[in-house]
């Protein structure tokens, strides 16, 4: 799963936690898994890239001579010294180069075609990298994101990635954002819920009756914001806008139109001193130096799950994850919501398949994951099930359903549409 990156932060830290409770140590050791399936269905090869140590893989684009680049991180030990990767396999599924990057840090979340048998890619920290056909590094350029998941070419040869922006206020202080995200510090309200300096004691439950725990917070606290950059095609930056005013956390995803305009996708916590924030889903059409024309809220959202734009004839489509209408906070659903150009919502529909969902060309969908008893097709190990890839036309039927032989996996990370007509499947596989 992909929230803010506050709600990553936590997760890990609870993680931890729990591992640590259960008097055990959690050592990744993960491969990453290719797939390529032929335009029915049937598996034409698969690959897995495994360094002999921990391997994950965050994004795959296919190149104009129908190669496949695949961006994540490898370790270079067995528990520390990671970087950021890239991997380049022929039509055929042969690896013709894998490259440490030089000069870039964290793992890669995005990978594009450049132009001129060119890759971009982005890593989390916020790394633009452009490497060459043979996949020599021809520049890294930092840009002032802390968490960056989406990457996208920008119509005059240049870059946008969205993600989030973070700042460090006083504890005990109140801020506004402005316009561009600049923030002002201020006095807090009263009907505002803010923390303030100090230490409290409270008693919760123990072995032997009830323990005090001293909770305190620091002198600052941080404050997040969705923020868009704009590059050129050197990686310079020439603008970055972030949209806290509009009370967004985190950006998921970012779509270049042919107008010139940005479409972005993320997370909103609702007002930001509120005890019961509304988290949704928003969806912001941008003009081309990044201000906002239109935001329209969607969904309740509470899990990281980035969603998928695209343009299509007379709007743009979107593919995301939702909370289920029964209020459960752990079923999330998949739908879709077609876009005017105007940015603003035309319709919604339900798609009856699992949370990992991809279009295609022709309207339809794609879902790749492991049959669950629902029937629908889910994330994790399943027990140790082979993945099913199943193909659904742009009114919902299923046209076809496939095991993948032979591929067992964890995580379903990315599925594109090739241009064979084709599709291919990014994959981790968690080793235990």
């Amino acid at each position: 799963m992909k929230g803010s990156s506050r709600a990553v932060w936590i997760l890990g830290i609870v993680l931890v936690l729990l591992v640590l409770a259960a008097g055990c140590d959690y050592i990744p050791n993960r491969d990453v898994v290719v797939v390529k399936l032929a335009p029915d269905g049937s598996t034409e090869w698969t690959k897995t890239l495994d360094t002999g140590f921990d391997d994950n893989a965050q994004g795959i684009a296919e190149l104009a001579d129908r190669s496949l680049v695949v961006g994540g991180q490898s370790s270079r030990t067995k528990y520390y010294e990671y970087y950021s990767r890239l991997v380049r396999l022929s039509p055929g599924g042969e690896v013709e180069w894998d490259r440490a990057v030089p000069g870039a840090t964290g793992e890669i979340t995005a990978v594009l075609p450049a132009g001129d048998g060119d890759v971009a890619a982005v890593t989390m920290e916020g790394d633009l990298i452009r490497a060459d056909r043979n996949g020599s590094t021809v520049w890294v350029t930092h840009v002032p994101i802390d968490s960056v998941w989406s990457l996208d070419a920008a119509p005059d040869g240049g870059f946008v990635l969205a993600g989030t922006r973070q700042d460090t206020i006083p504890f005990g202080s109140a801020v506004d954002f402005g316009p561009g995200g600049n923030i002002t510090l201020r006095e807090a309200r009263p009907d505002e819920n803010i923390p303030t300096p100090g230490c409290t004691v409270t008693m919760v439950p123990g072995p032997g009756g009830s323990v005090p725990v001293t909770m305190c917070t620091g002198p600052v606290m941080l404050v997040f914001q969705a923020s868009l950059v704009k590059t050129d095609g050197s990686g310079t930056v020439a603008w970055q806008q972030s949209y806290g005013g509009y009370g967004m956390e985190s950006a998921w995803a970012v779509l270049a139109t042919r107008e010139g305009n940005y479409l972005l996708a993320g997370y909103d916590q609702g007002p930001l001193y509120s005890d019961s924030p509304d988290s949704v889903l928003d969806v912001v059409l941008l003009d081309g130096n990044g201000s906002v024309i239109r935001v329209t809220g969607l969904e309740r959202t509470e899990y990281f799950i980035s969603p998928i734009l695209r343009e299509v004839p007379g709007g743009y489509r979107m593919i995301y994850g939702k909370l289920a209408d029964t209020g459960s906070s752990n079923r999330i659903e998949a739908e879709e919501a077609d876009l005017d150009r105007e940015g603003q919502v035309t319709g919604t529909r339900l798609l009856d398949t699992g949370i990992d969902v991809f279009p295609t060309s022709d309207g339809g969908f794609i879902s790749v994951g492991f049959v669950a008893i629902s029937g629908n097709l889910v994330y994790g190990d399943a027990s140790g099930n082979l993945l099913h890839a199943r193909k659904f036309s742009a009114d919902g039927t299923l046209e076809w359903d496939r095991e993948i032989p032979g591929v067992k996996a964890n995580y379903v990370r990315q599925v594109i549409e090739t241009s064979d007509e084709g599709y291919a499947v990014l994959a981790v596989r968690e080793n235990r």
